[in-house]
């Protein structure tokens, strides 16, 4: 602990981390995205993930966006549901590609 703090600081270590994240699920969950439930959503990024023909070994390199719910699905969660990682790229440079492709190891994209 941290002492002789001044007056209205708090030692986070002390006072915040003893006090555990609470969650508690919907007893009843709404639409997870675009009206469709977390189910639906599921079975969509899966499918999207069969069609590219990602498996939970893979790392996948993209530049896609995020845009719509089916970009999404498509982009994002089809290398999630099947337990593939990510190497997310904005604003790629296309002479580093094949150097990053090396150095994070992607084995698609």
């Amino acid at each position: 602990p941290a002492e002789d703090l001044p007056i209205g600081v708090t030692d986070y270590a002390t006072a915040v981390r003893v006090h555990g994240d609470q969650i508690v699920p919907e007893r009843v969950p709404g639409p997870a995205l675009a009206g469709e439930s977390v189910a639906e959503v599921l079975e969509s990024a899966r499918n999207a993930a069969a069609t590219q023909g990602f498996t939970g070994s893979d790392r996948v390199l993209s530049t896609a966006s995020w845009n719509t719910p089916d970009e999404l699905v498509e982009n994002l969660l089809a290398v999630f549901a099947v337990g593939a990682s990510l190497v997310q790229v904005a604003n790629p440079d296309a002479g580093a590609q094949d150097r990053r492709r090396t150095t994070e190891k992607v084995t698609r994209g």
